[in-house]
């Protein structure tokens, strides 16, 4: 996710276009939609995201996380190291089908005040419920969704245009 200002209106998917060249290799823009001006910055308006983890076992993993009562890391921010229980900002397991036990989507609190980085979960996998290390660090990790609002009541990025 971006935030790109211009200097003159143009429509997304011109943008896009112009854009798409100049990305580094892997990196692409999958969607992109007009705010209005005077909306401010849309990135402080992120409360949760959505992600899709991809590596084998994760699905049991995740579940057996989300079934504990505190979820204690170290998260580094701003230079300085804390323990942070991240279990109350893991939200939902939003896709775990019993036959996809190598892939499931996960919600979890994302934004300026709470945030919880997909690494941080993937280290918790391995410290609390003996995920092994190496599936954490080679999980395949995509965000496909920002939410704002107060879950359960949240809404997907494009409904706030």
């Amino acid at each position: 996710y971006i935030d790109v200002s211009l200097s003159e209106e143009m429509d997304a998917q011109d943008v896009i276009i112009q854009l798409t060249p100049m990305l580094p290799e892997g990196l692409s823009i999958l969607d992109g939609w007009v705010v209005p001006e005077d909306s401010g910055s849309i990135m402080a308006l992120v409360s949760a995201a959505s992600y899709c983890l991809r590596a084998p076992g994760i699905t049991d993993a995740v579940r057996k996380l989300f079934l504990m009562n505190e979820v204690i890391v170290d998260k580094k921010s701003k230079g300085q190291l804390r323990k942070l229980d991240i279990r109350p900002l893991l939200l939902e397991i939003i896709d775990d089908s019993p036959s996809q036990n190598d892939m499931c989507t996960v919600l979890v609190s994302a934004g300026s005040h709470e945030n919880v980085r997909p690494d941080l979960l993937l280290l918790a996998l391995a410290d609390y419920v003996g995920y092994p290390k190496a599936d954490s660090i080679n999980c395949m990790v995509e965000r496909n969704g920002l939410f704002s609002g107060v879950f359960p009541e949240l809404k997907h990025f494009k409904e706030l245009t």
